[in-house]
């Protein structure tokens, strides 16, 4: 009987390789369907021996160096994540070029715009100039309000060594925008305080900083309340339920991503913290479909430090407000009970300088966990919750 002749290994392999198989159970599936061609081996392993390397390689699954994807990608000429995106669900993509490059080639990836050649550079990887060199730029530039600023921001002319909100970037030197902008003003314009504001704010009977955004866009905000309150109160800003007045308003019902799609995302913000997460979901960029408090949306939700992809994300904050300032804070939650006191501090909206744990962190002034009128166990009184 003549010995059966099969096609040489590199035809057999590229053969394979286009059929789109994603392991080796597709692989012995396809075999025994009756289509594999009588020239191509079943058991290639064993056919191929001197040049068999493994099930990846004769599928087309071993990804390419890092360096030839990205060539390979680069000549796509795509603009951006989202034709990125639809590029890999059209199939054209070949096998050994991976869809989530962040995943697949950790060490090297340096973002969508160094994957894409479009020179766009990832936000935690973006390096800002010193904070006397931007702000001597922004005031060349003569603008004259904040709107100018970020209307300026908008219109593409913005070097990427400026950040668009330096009131994140340089905390400890940021002092309004008068003085970044040049104009002599702390605020430009005078906003009213923080606590009048905020009132304000609490009277429009918004739900949610989505309702926010197409109030200041609707043309009906005063000059005096600033359209970015984290920005111009750092130091009084709480969150969005407290600007609000939502703190005991349900989250209306959206759609939001697939959790590991969702997570996916965050990772690959490169933050280092809970309270870099924070910072993020204030500066209003956390996209719509993204919950700032995974805790409450998704019941794979495994803690900050696998939701951001970082193992020390215990919050470095241990200064405390203290103890007659925080119970004020607390007692303005109106909780019932110590359970649900537990779920605020699982939901991710606590305050770094809160404590968790009162009675451990206010030992001398921290009186129980009971009411002003009864100084019954929370559990079995229904009025909001004290440290007494």
């Amino acid at each position: 009987m003549a010995k059966k002749k099969w096609r040489s290994f590199e035809e057999a392999r590229e053969y394979t390789r286009g059929l789109g198989l994603k392991g080796k159970n597709e692989w012995q599936e396809y075999s025994k369907s009756g289509k594999r061609p009588d020239d191509i081996p079943s058991t290639p392993h064993t056919t191929y021996k001197s040049q068999w390397q493994n099930w990846k390689d004769w599928l087309g699954t071993e990804w390419r160096p890092f360096e030839e994807a990205r060539e390979f990608v680069r000549d796509l000429r795509l603009i951006n994540r989202a034709a990125w995106d639809e590029y890999c669900r059209s199939g054209e993509k070949p096998a050994d070029i991976p869809a989530d490059p962040y995943k697949k080639y950790k060490a090297e990836f340096k973002g969508m715009g160094d994957w894409l050649g479009t020179g766009t550079i990832a936000k935690q990887n973006l390096q800002y100039r010193p904070f006397s060199e931007a702000r001597d730029f922004a005031r060349e530039l003569g603008l004259k309000s904040a709107l100018e600023w970020r209307k300026y921001c908008k219109s593409g002319k913005k070097p990427t060594d400026i950040p668009a909100d330096p009131y994140s970037k340089y905390k400890a030197e940021f002092k309004g925008w008068g003085d970044w902008l040049g104009t002599g003003n702390m605020h430009s314009p005078e906003y009213r305080s923080f606590f009048e504001a905020r009132e304000y704010a609490r009277s429009l009977g918004l739900k949610g900083v989505d309702e926010w955004r197409d109030y200041v866009k609707s043309g009906k905000k005063p000059a005096d309340i600033p359209a970015s309150p984290y920005g111009v109160y750092r130091s009084q800003w709480t969150n969005w339920k407290d600007w609000l007045g939502t703190t005991n308003v349900r989250r209306r019902v959206r759609e939001w991503r697939r959790f590991e799609e969702a997570r996916e995302f965050v990772r690959g913000l490169g933050l280092k913290s809970v309270d870099a997460w924070k910072e993020y979901c204030k500066s209003g960029a956390n996209p719509e479909d993204i919950p700032s408090s995974p805790g409450q949306v998704y019941d794979e939700f495994k803690g900050y430090s696998d939701w951001i992809g970082h193992i020390n994300v215990r919050s470095t904050h241990r200064e405390f407000r203290s103890f007659e300032k925080a119970r004020e804070f607390v007692r303005e939650l109106s909780l019932k009970d110590k359970n649900e006191w537990l779920k605020y501090i699982r939901s991710g909206e606590k305050p770094t300088d809160i404590p968790s744990r009162p009675d451990a962190a206010y030992r001398a002034e921290f009186k129980g966990w009971g009411t002003a009128s009864t100084g019954h166990s929370l559990k079995h009184v229904s009025s909001p919750v004290i440290w007494g």
